[in-house]
């Protein structure tokens, strides 16, 4: 009985002295993804030959932004006095007539420069698209040479 006692004794001592060493300790580490605004043009027209009769050609864009709100400059490098041109190298001007839709089914006329805000476009897609034509058709007298200009699209997002 005796190393009964003892032996119940020494087990409470030693089960008494892990309880009282035991501890718990936590962590936590937080864990999470920045992702930042961006937006993307794709199907963007290659170059636009423009029709010598002055009847339109028309190209097109898709833009994609994955945030809420953003706006789009349209402008040509040759605008000027509220009109856009085709240019020659040597200086010799056409002028043009322009319409850009900035989304499907709204058009307006196209001076050199427009800007359009978009809000609640979170990931859908924009399909734009832009036309041109001569204001007046190419006649004999017309000097010959490549006509061009640039029509830039800067999106702010």
């Amino acid at each position: 009985m005796k190393i009964f006692v003892q032996s119940a004794a020494f087990l409470v001592v030693l089960l008494g002295s892990g309880l009282s060493q035991a501890a718990t300790t936590t962590a936590s580490i937080p864990m999470g993804v920045d992702i930042p605004k961006s937006c993307s043009f794709s199907n963007v027209s290659a170059g636009i030959i423009v029709p010598e009769d002055g009847t339109k050609a028309t190209g097109a864009f898709t833009l994609m932004c994955n945030t809420g709100s953003f706006s789009v400059q349209y402008t040509a490098n040759s605008r000027a006095n509220g009109s856009t041109y085709l240019t020659s190298a040597n200086g010799t001007k056409l002028k043009t007539n322009m319409n850009v839709a900035p989304i499907t089914g709204y058009t307006v006329p196209f001076n050199g420069f427009y800007q359009h805000g978009f809000i609640g476009f979170y990931g859908i897609p924009v399909y734009g698209f832009f036309e041109v034509g001569l204001q007046s058709p190419i006649t004999a007298t017309t000097e010959a040479g490549v006509y061009t200009d640039t029509l830039n699209m800067n999106v702010t997002y």
